[in-house]
């Protein structure tokens, strides 16, 4: 093990004596460190054990195993169809399916293994059924964690500062790789990508070098920066006016910066689906919403009307500035079909889709073949049923109203259902199994949570009373 991976056994140690929320914070800075490996590959068969992944399994020991013997009626509840049965129901579909179908369609089905250079393979059982099974388990139990202490005292400033402190290590893992490259440093980098995977970390596209972070490549760290950078902005409006809602403004526009310098198609598709979402929730927060979410409507339009401004002003007095960026999106959105990433990433995800007719809908198994879809992933590794079971959930959660109509726990559902937009959009062309990771996992648990407890110690009318929300106590504010 490296120092990098000695410190974040140290913040793990400790945060098996912190509370769960602490943990959850945790959790979500540790996402930036995508190529950190906690324990040597060779310990571990190949497989790669992230901090992220570190943290979920506190997180998940901390909230879940004292609820289940005896099973907690908190538990209960989330476990409910309306809830997280579906969700749960899709976990245990997957899992038969992962140990039946690689061995009933042996060799009959040809894939592309997780591994193995990526050439077309026949169907057999791998480590990656194990591994990719695990993934998905820590996801959904993380879901499970994040619904049953989402109602708890709290829980919003946990979030928003979770979030704000992911995004901060997000954009100084981002700003620490780009100055070691630019003085020729980026070798002290190296103990930060020790994962076993395949790391292209000096890449560059129309002249430009790609931003990598902390990630293996750019395309990893990309949507990492947007998915962030949505939750941050969509919740602007939640954090407390001052020092704090500067911060997240700042810190915001910061992600959207390095995933531009990153270079990543999928990330430039997410900012451009955060921009429609950006715009909706801004209308819904103008005509539909409390005071609470009208809060710093009139400045952000200012601002947004002086940035447009200022890009016309420059497009119109030096357009040449604006060459290197298009001729990126030139390479990264326009020219992409021709290139040798967009070939093969659609011929893995034709194979998958070919596994769905080839086993007659029963599925393959989780990790028995590499996507650049997660939609792709989820009916080919899960079957039709499995699909099937994936999309009531998602249904559910993008239609779930909160347990109580207090002003911000209502203010705060919709926002956190819009981040999910740009997340899911990329995952539509970029992740390689049906795993939908720690942060996906976290907003799914916020929101099933929000929907299905009413807020602790906030059930009586004396938190309106005194001009304070229920989720959080945090104090409403009038609109700017």
């Amino acid at each position: 093990m490296n120092y990098p991976s000695l410190v974040c056994w140290a913040f793990i140690a400790w945060s098996s004596t912190c509370r769960a929320q602490t943990v959850l914070v945790l959790l979500l800075a540790s996402i930036p460190f995508a190529g950190l490996a906690m324990l040597p590959v060779a310990l571990t068969g190949g497989l790669s054990i992230l901090p992220q992944s570190l943290f979920a399994v506190v997180l998940i020991l901390k909230v879940l195993c004292p609820q289940l013997l005896p099973l907690s009626s908190r538990l209960a509840v989330a476990l409910r169809l309306q809830h997280l049965g579906f969700l749960a129901l899709f976990l245990l579909v997957s899992a038969v399916a992962t140990m039946i179908m690689p061995r009933l369609f042996l060799e009959e089905i040809i894939v592309i293994p997780m591994r193995e250079n990526w050439a077309a393979d026949l169907l057999r059982p791998t480590k990656a059924n194990f591994s990719q099974f695990g993934y998905v388990t820590l996801s959904v139990l993380t879901v499970f964690a994040v619904t049953t202490i989402a109602n708890q005292p709290g829980f919003l400033k946990t979030l928003l500062t979770g979030a704000l402190v992911g995004g901060i290590v997000c954009v100084a893992t981002g700003l620490i790789d780009l100055i070691a490259a630019s003085t020729g440093m980026s070798e002290l980098l190296q103990p930060f990508r020790n994962a076993d995977y395949g790391f292209l970390t000096h890449t560059e596209i129309a002249g430009v070098r790609r931003v990598v972070g902390f990630a293996p490549e750019a395309s990893a760290y990309g949507p990492i920066c947007v998915d962030f950078a949505a939750t941050i902005a969509l919740l602007r409006s939640l954090f407390m006016e001052g020092r704090e809602r500067l911060l997240a403004t700042i810190v915001a526009a910061l992600l959207v910066v390095m995933a531009l310098l990153s270079t990543s198609s999928t990330a430039y598709g997410g900012l451009a689906v955060l921009g429609v979402v950006y715009a909706a929730n801004w209308i819904r927060r103008a005509f539909f919403s409390s005071p609470l979410g009208q809060d710093g409507l009139m400045s952000e339009l200012l601002v947004g009307l002086g940035v447009m401004i200022a890009l016309v002003l420059v497009l119109l007095t030096h357009a040449s500035l604006f060459d290197p960026l298009l001729n990126v999106i030139d390479e990264n959105i326009f020219k992409k079909q021709l290139t040798d990433s967009f070939v093969e990433r659609s011929q893995w995800n034709t194979v998958a889709w070919n596994t769905v007719v080839s086993t007659w809908g029963l599925g393959i198994g989780l990790g028995s073949t590499r996507t650049s879809n997660w939609f792709a992933a989820v009916v080919s590794n899960g079957g039709v049923l499995g699909a099937v079971l994936m999309s009531i959930f998602l249904i559910q959660t993008f239609t779930k109203r909160a347990a109580t109509q207090a002003p911000l726990t209502a203010e705060l559902l919709s926002p956190l259902k819009l981040s999910l937009l740009p997340g899911l959009a990329m995952a539509a062309v970029d992740l390689p199994g049906a795993d939908f990771g720690p942060w996906m996992a976290v907003m799914f648990g916020v929101i099933t949570g929000v929907a299905a407890f009413a807020p602790s110690g906030a059930r009586s009318s004396r938190s309106s009373q005194h001009g304070l929300s229920e989720v959080g106590q945090r104090p409403l504010t009038s609109a700017s």
